[in-house]
């Protein structure tokens, strides 16, 4: 039996007539311009992309921000008509009209609202301050 052997592949030299005819398809390539945009759009993508979702969070924490604005005007309103009209209990009537105002107008596209109700020392003025916590789920993809 007699077995037949391939010789070893020899590692190809690129040598000066290989460059010689290389030469106009490399200098092709280069002036060829067809696949800019595509190249560009690909590389692009990802950063526009974030730019509108951070475009969309940030209308939906502004739009949050004003609701909880006026739900608070509100309440602060109520708790002030309140006060005026009730003298027996002043404080506590103010309170619990301003938490069912706000209650009532406060933004439910949220996971939480809250309201914080504190009168002065002589119960003649109240500060009422409210937060609410908005989830921002394409923004939240970025970090």
């Amino acid at each position: 039996m007699s077995a037949s052997r391939k010789p070893a592949a020899q590692p190809r030299r690129i040598g000066p007539a290989h460059a010689v005819r290389m030469a106009p398809l490399l200098q092709r390539l280069r002036r060829d311009q067809s696949g800019n945009v595509a190249m560009l759009f690909g590389l692009l993508v990802i950063p526009l992309a974030a730019m509108m979702g951070l475009a969309v969070d940030f209308g939906r924490v502004y739009s949050v921000t004003s609701h909880t604005q006026a739900a608070l005007d509100a309440a602060a309103l109520a708790a002030g008509r309140t006060a005026q009209l009730n003298s027996s209990n002043p404080v506590a009537t103010a309170s619990a009209a301003a938490t069912a105002y706000f209650n009532q107008a406060k933004p439910h596209d949220v996971v939480t609202s809250t309201l914080q109700f504190s009168p002065n020392s002589g119960n003649t003025a109240f500060t009422v301050t409210a937060s609410s916590l908005v989830k921002t789920p394409l923004l939240s993809v970025l970090y």
